[in-house]
């Protein structure tokens, strides 16, 4: 079962959705960071599953994932405190994947290895958690065209598969096996392994993936020089493809036809044929471009307006510092005029009362007080004995 890109999408969302279950007792006590990083990482993961994934979710799920991937290689980098090595593995793992999502290949291969280093240093570790690094190293060494290496690789994954008896991954892996024998020349024990996946994914009803082995085991076929029995093979692909269609495996069915039909003589129907495949694959391209340069567009839409927020938000800064200051600027003023007005009017005061003038007339006031005072109760007590002669008369 050899794996294109948009199934390898959901075989990364699916080792991720399984590692969150197996982890559930490992990820009760994780720090905060890496249950974030963990978070933004399964929420990117669930949006390749969603029916309707378009470009705007293709946006929203690499940003999710650059997040996770920036707080997963700040775990590793400065190994937070309180994140076991059990976790330290897993953030190897992750980071892995997800620099395999961005294409960063040799990145990608290296957090692998990190993460099967552990497998040594680590036994509390199952063995069933390292069958995804070791099955994407693989990948990745094959395509930087390390047969051989790929190979060693491949053959570690499928022990893995074999312990835990999944059937599924066991087809993948032989898929990816004879894919590597193939491109060596060893189409004998290629076609086998091809055959073989080809009959546990029919039986499984993965048509589609069966389908796609069924030509691979068809070119081995070519390359053995059964002519007519590849040509079968390839035809029975087809009505497969039928009952499961995918654009990616019918373009790879219509290259093998082209070249069994060329190696037959036949160059009416290999023409035929490669013109089918020249548009499907045509059609594929304008796909991913027409794909890319959307998301392209959408980020530096995203990127404009990010940057016009930030001046708005910084002109807005500006406008309310100086409405701050002057308003600061203000109250300063009013205080210090009402300290000027206060402080003239003291020296008015004291001005007038050290002035002869003012001397004189508060000691004229005085003076009068004084001899005002002993007249008020003269007059006072008179008023008072004249009452008390009528009350008496009374």
């Amino acid at each position: 079962m050899l794996v294109k890109p948009r199934f390898l999408a959901f075989l990364i969302f699916g080792c991720s959705i399984c590692s969150c279950f197996s982890q559930h007792k490992i990820i009760a006590g994780q720090p905060l960071s890496y249950a974030v990083a963990n978070k933004l990482y399964m929420a990117a993961s669930r949006l390749s599953a969603e029916a309707n994934f378009n470009d705007a979710k293709a946006i929203e799920q690499e940003s999710l994932n650059r997040k996770s991937l920036f707080l997963f290689k700040q775990l590793i980098l400065q190994k937070a405190a309180g994140i076991t090595d059990s976790l330290l593995f897993h953030c190897y793992l992750n980071a892995g994947l997800l620099m395999h999502f961005f294409d960063s290949l040799p990145q990608a291969k290296t957090f692998y290895l990190q993460a099967i280093s552990f497998r040594e240093k680590l036994p509390v570790i199952q063995d069933s958690f390292f069958f995804k690094p070791y099955l994407f190293a693989g990948s990745i060494l094959y395509a930087q065209n390390l047969f051989d290496s790929a190979f060693i690789f491949y053959d570690q994954a499928l022990q893995l598969a074999t312990t835990i008896k999944d059937t599924v991954w066991m087809g993948i892996v032989s898929g990816n096996m004879a894919q590597v024998l193939y491109m060596q020349g060893k189409y004998d024990t290629a076609y086998e392994l091809l055959k073989s996946d080809y009959r546990a994914s029919k039986k499984s009803g993965y048509y589609d993936n069966a389908a796609n082995s069924l030509q691979w085991a068809a070119r081995a076929n070519l390359g053995r020089g059964n002519k007519t029995v590849a040509l079968a093979e390839v035809r029975e692909a087809f009505q497969l493809l039928k009952l499961w269609p995918d654009a990616s495996y019918l373009r790879n069915a219509y290259y093998t036809t082209t070249q069994i039909f060329r190696e037959m003589g036949d160059y009416d129907s290999a023409f035929y044929y490669n013109n089918l495949w020249s548009a499907i694959n045509d059609s594929l391209e304008k796909v991913v471009a027409t794909s890319s340069l959307a998301i392209t567009k959408a980020r530096l839409n995203d990127e404009t307006s990010r940057y016009n927020i930030q001046n708005l938000n910084k002109e807005k800064r500006s406008q309310l510092l100086f409405r701050n200051i002057m308003m600061a600027g203000i109250v300063v003023l009013s205080l210090f005029v009402l300290l000027m007005v206060n402080r003239n009017r003291l020296k008015t005061k004291m001005k007038m009362e050290n002035s002869p003038f003012m001397r004189d007339w508060l000691l004229t006031e005085r003076v009068q007080k004084s001899q005002l005072k002993p007249l008020y109760f003269r007059m006072i007590g008179t008023l008072e004995r004249a009452l008390l002669k009528q009350g008496a008369k009374i």
